[in-house]
């Protein structure tokens, strides 16, 4: 997402610079190549492009990788309270109480709303920074089912 944008064109320096938590230059570099060896960036005269605007990992995570990557989000998503600015971003948490179908119906709006963002952000034409969008619903209790 960053390396795509006008003002950062690929440039690993400004990379290191912007992106949190801090990467070394050289780590720009062997991730921009590793990126262009895999297809997501391409050049296209002197911008970047990506191959595909968004990648999602989609409504279920199986792999062990993707579950990792997930954890990790996860993490910057704490570290976000002690060095983002309030101003700059959005934690929300909600509890509620619901059935089994009331929930089905909430992972189907929850999909759809994140699908709605993602065409938002595709239509952003001039993006400025890149952001993680979480979301997370998961039971705190558990109901014993009756014979």
């Amino acid at each position: 997402e960053l390396a795509v944008m006008p003002h950062i064109n690929g440039d690993a320096n400004k990379i290191s610079e912007a992106i949190r938590p801090k990467v070394s230059v050289e780590q720009v570099e062997s991730s921009l190549q590793t990126l262009f060896d895999l297809g997501f960036l391409r050049k296209k005269g002197s911008l970047l492009n990506q191959a595909q605007p968004t990648l999602t990992t989609g409504s279920g995570i199986y792999s062990h990788e993707l579950i990792n990557y997930q954890i990790k989000n996860l993490k910057l998503s704490i570290q976000a309270f002690d060095t983002i600015r309030s101003n700059m971003r959005l934690h929300s948490s909600t509890v509620l109480g619901v059935s089994k179908e009331t929930y089905e119906l909430m992972v189907k709006k929850s999909r759809q709303f994140r699908e709605q963002l993602q065409e938002i952000a595709e239509r952003d034409e001039n993006p400025e920074n890149v952001y993680i969008l979480q979301m997370s619903l998961f039971p705190m209790s558990q109901h014993e089912q009756q014979n």
